[in-house]
């Protein structure tokens, strides 16, 4: 495989991995606990906000490897 060749499947799993990238919100969070507290603030965010799409600054997205 050629440097450009890889280049371009890099570009294509960037596109494609931008388009299943799921939204920033509490629900998506990793310090969101199964319980459903908040591990930053120590709180229980009410169910309706939970889904909503937010910008917190302490949202994480923790990588799987």
């Amino acid at each position: 495989m050629t440097k450009d060749e890889y280049i371009k499947r890099i570009e294509a799993i960037v596109e494609r991995a931008y388009a299943w990238t799921p939204p920033r919100c509490c629900a998506t969070c990793s310090n969101l606990t199964r319980e459903g507290r908040c591990k930053i603030y120590n709180l229980y965010p009410p169910l309706d906000y939970i889904e909503q799409v937010n910008d917190c600054e302490l949202y994480a997205d923790d990588v799987p490897f």
